[in-house]
């Protein structure tokens, strides 16, 4: 019976993945005569015909944007500090507004579309208002559809819903480049290239997993009231990794538009690898300083008194995946470079290994805890962490989803809610632990 209501998460997973997939492959009911045809032809599809062609994008941005405001005097008394109740109304506020991201979201798509055109100058989209209202309308309707399917695969399935959804999306983005690559090139060299491809990728995401599986004694911190604080594994998140590569191609972008004479022009390769490994690690201590100083973590867990030591244990921990950051950035840009090709970095690899250990971890949970509910959920990566620790204190089993997830990108991402689960006959031993902390900024 405990294997069988595992499966059947399994498998709701595994056929939500399977709708997402075929909702892909659905074109949006506003093509132009002849269009279905004309797409037959074309290796690759175009971007933007399928139902689901926003994705989760107005979420994602409805919900930073949101985040963000509430972190204003009004707001943060408002609503940020008011608790369960607070962040409901947060999350309400942050789905309105998604609305209104989707809806002009869909209008730029449609216009885009409506300005393109298949070889030989069949149109793709049909013109006029009646045409462009329904394209819209289809688009923001596929969203908020993911939006729900998403929600049901982290109550029914495996895993936080918009974590697993993220993962696909990435390994589309991984594989698209090389597929379409494959129409033009020799079988035999793509099949070694695949091979080399997927070692590569499955190398560097196992080391990220085994980096996030690792015992976290160097940053566990005691704390009052006591109990361990075992802190994210990157206490500056994803964001070097991210926003160093865009930094660095930024004056190449802006040449073209402030002028030649500006010389904003782009370098060499053997330029941009060590100018890659120097900014990622400038950014580190910076994000470092936004996410994980003594001042946030405190603020974020109420009652919370660091020991002494933390910034000594602090400061080993940065140097530690300072160093990974820089490696998987230079190797990556490398490897893609002179093997690839296509522009990839190295992020998608990270976000999918965190994800993977987010799943592994709910997995071995599920399999010895039948009667796992859904206890708290919670948007403060630090709160989640020190409730951790209070469980792991008291031998309460327990996994929190999409924590690995999280604590790459901290606030910076909340879309994605860690739900602790516990299992139902520890409900009450959980609560009793929780209640006295009377958080303001779950």
């Amino acid at each position: 019976m405990q294997h069988r209501a595992f499966l059947n998460r399994l498998l709701i997973t595994g056929a939500a993945i399977m709708a997402y997939h075929w909702c892909h492959q659905i074109p949006v009911p506003a093509l132009a005569p002849g269009a279905y045809a004309a797409m037959e032809s074309l290796p690759q599809s175009i971007p933007g015909l399928s139902i689901v062609a926003l994705s989760l994008t107005p979420f994602f941005i409805g919900f930073l944007v949101v985040e963000l405001l509430s972190f204003l005097p009004f707001w943060k008394m408002k609503y940020r500090q008011g608790g369960i109740e607070g962040r409901k109304k947060l999350n309400g506020l942050a789905i309105r507004f998604s609305l209104a991201v989707a809806l002009l979201q869909g209008l730029g798509l449609s216009l885009g579309l409506e300005a393109m055109r298949f070889p030989g100058g069949l149109p793709i989209l049909q013109a006029g208002l009646a045409p462009r209202m329904i394209a819209i309308l289809t688009w923001v309707a596929g969203s908020f559809a993911l939006f729900g399917l998403c929600q049901f695969i982290s109550r029914r399935g495996l895993g936080n819903g918009f974590c697993v959804v993220i993962a696909v999306d990435l390994i589309y983005e991984l594989s698209s480049p090389w597929s379409l690559e494959f129409h033009r090139s020799d079988p035999a060299w793509a099949e070694h290239f695949t091979r080399f491809a997927l070692l590569a990728a499955v190398t560097a995401a196992a080391s990220v997993y085994v980096f996030l599986r690792r015992p976290t004694s160097e940053t566990s911190y005691r704390g009052e009231p006591g109990a361990d604080l075992s802190l994210p594994s990157f206490p500056q998140g994803l964001v070097p990794l991210m926003w160093a590569p865009s930094l660095l191609l930024l004056p190449a972008a802006l040449g073209p538009i402030l002028g030649a004479e500006v010389g904003f022009g782009s370098f060499s390769f053997g330029s941009y690898l060590p100018s890659l490994g120097v900014l990622v690690l400038t950014l580190c201590p910076l994000t470092a300083q936004l996410f994980a100083t003594r001042k946030r973590i405190e603020a974020n867990v109420p009652g919370l008194s660091l020991a002494s030591g933390f910034e000594i244990a602090h400061a080993k921990a940065l140097v530690a995946t300072s160093a990974l950051l820089i490696f998987l950035a230079v190797a990556w840009a490398a490897l893609d470079h002179f093997a690839f090709g296509f522009g990839l970095t190295a992020v998608p690899i990270v976000v999918l290994a965190a994800v993977a250990t987010d799943l592994v971890s709910e997995w071995r949970f599920r399999r010895f805890h039948r009667t796992a509910v859904r206890w708290i959920e919670l948007d403060n990566v630090h709160l989640a962490s020190y409730v951790s620790g209070l469980l792991r204190q008291e031998s309460v089993p327990f996994v929190v989803q999409a924590f690995h997830f999280r604590s790459l990108f901290f606030f910076l991402s909340p879309l994605e809610k860690m739900a602790i689960l516990v299992p139902e006959e520890n409900l009450g031993q959980a609560d009793d632990l929780f209640s006295p902390l009377e958080t303001p900024t779950v």
